[in-house]
C-alpha cells in the first residue's frame, strides 16, 4: 500500500482526541507561542504517529491560530503534514502556480486552509518538503468555538471542543 493510500485512510476515518490538550508556551522572538500535541483515537484505537497540533501566540489574541493534522513515520521519524487550517493568519501565503486558478501566484492572508485532498495528488514528498502548498480560503467562523466547530468537520475530528482556546489575555476596561 502506497503512503497516500494509507494516509487517506486515515483522513477519510471519523477520529477522536484521546485526552484533553494542554497548551505548553515557549518564547520566540519576543512573542510567547504557544503549542498542543493530541494524540487521536479511531475506532477507539489510538493511532500512532497521527496527530493534531494546535499552534498560536498569546500576545495575539483570537488571531494567528493553527490547527494541524500530521503523521511521524516511525522509521526515519520523517514528519508529513496532512492537513492544515490557519485562521486569521499573519502571514501571507501564495499557492504559487498550482491549487485553484484564481488563487494561483496571489497572495493572501485570509483564512485558509490547506486540504489533505488538495495536496495528495502532488505526493507526498511535495507535501512534505513544500509544507502542504495548495490552499483554499474559508469563511472566518467569527469565533474560536466556530473555529473548532469548522476544524472538527473538516479534519473529521468528532471531539474538537476538547481543544481548548489558549490562555490569551482578556480583554480589561477602566472603570472609574
Amino acid at each position: 500500500m502506497t503512503l497516500i493510500r494509507f494516509l487517506r485512510q486515515f483522513i477519510a476515518a471519523p477520529k477522536t482526541i484521546v485526552i484533553p490538550p494542554v497548551w505548553v508556551s515557549t518564547a520566540r522572538k519576543g512573542k510567547t507561542k504557544v503549542q498542543f500535541t493530541a494524540a487521536l483515537d479511531v475506532a477507539g484505537v489510538t493511532q500512532g504517529g497521527f496527530e493534531l497540533i494546535g499552534r498560536a501566540t498569546i500576545e495575539i489574541a483570537d488571531e494567528d491560530l493553527t490547527f494541524q493534522l500530521q503523521y511521524t513515520e516511525t522509521k526515519g521519524r520523517r514528519t508529513t503534514p496532512l492537513s492544515r487550517i490557519d485562521w486569521r493568519p499573519r502571514h501571507e501565503h501564495s499557492n504559487k502556480g498550482i491549487g485553484p486558478l484564481e488563487l494561483r501566484w496571489s497572495p493572501f492572508t485570509e483564512c485558509h486552509i490547506h486540504d489533505f485532498n488538495d495536496n495528495a495528488e502532488l505526493g507526498d514528498e511535495i507535501m512534505r518538503e513544500d509544507n502542504l502548498p495548495v490552499a483554499v480560503l474559508f469563511q472566518d467562523p467569527g469565533s474560536f468555538e466556530g473555529l473548532l466547530t469548522f476544524a472538527g468537520e473538516k479534519m473529521n475530528i468528532m471531539n474538537m471542543e476538547l481543544a481548548s482556546s489558549p490562555a490569551w489575555p482578556s480583554a480589561f476596561t477602566l472603570t472609574s
